[in-house]
């Protein structure tokens, strides 16, 4: 939910992710948040290009979706990645600027495919990927982000039942 006041956007906004965070009003609060991003965050980690393609077991692509990842050795969540992924099942990741990558160490990987058209109970359904692949704690997916790359990962999932 998003809501103008007083000339500024504040609530809820979509994340490319298709997760929600706080906007909160004001240019002081986004030139604050830009600048610890920009320069605070990208110079104490600093990331390295990932790439990579998610299929089903049969090698067929999943055609769409969103890729996240979360940085295990990194308190916080300022230093996660996420990434499109396009009709062929290939991806890039991006952290602080697009296609920057991700920075070094190991990562949970969730992967959000595109919802469709069906509901139930209020709620869009996918049958695209198996649910369990929609969260860090069960997707059983992570991958390892080295400076020396190549950070290519060839990622599985199943579609759901």
């Amino acid at each position: 939910m998003v809501r103008r006041r007083s000339g500024h956007w504040t609530g809820k906004v979509c994340h490319p992710t298709g997760r929600f965070y706080f906007a909160g009003s004001g240019l002081r609060v986004a030139a604050s948040v830009f600048m610890a991003v920009s320069i605070g965050c990208s110079s104490k980690h600093p990331t390295y290009p990932v790439s990579g393609r998610v299929t089903y077991p049969n090698g067929t692509p999943l055609p769409g979706g969103t890729i996240d990842f979360d940085a295990v050795d990194l308190k916080g969540n300022l230093a996660n990645a996420t990434g499109i992924i396009e009709k062929d099942g290939s991806f890039r990741v991006y952290t602080f600027q697009e296609n920057d990558g991700a920075v070094v160490g190991k990562h949970r990987v969730a992967i959000l495919p595109p919802p469709t058209s069906e509901e139930r109970g209020g709620r869009r359904i996918s049958n695209a990927v198996d649910s369990r692949f929609t969260e860090f704690e069960s997707s059983g997916l992570t991958v390892t982000v080295n400076r020396d790359g190549p950070n290519y990962f060839e990622l599985q999932v199943e579609p759901a039942q």
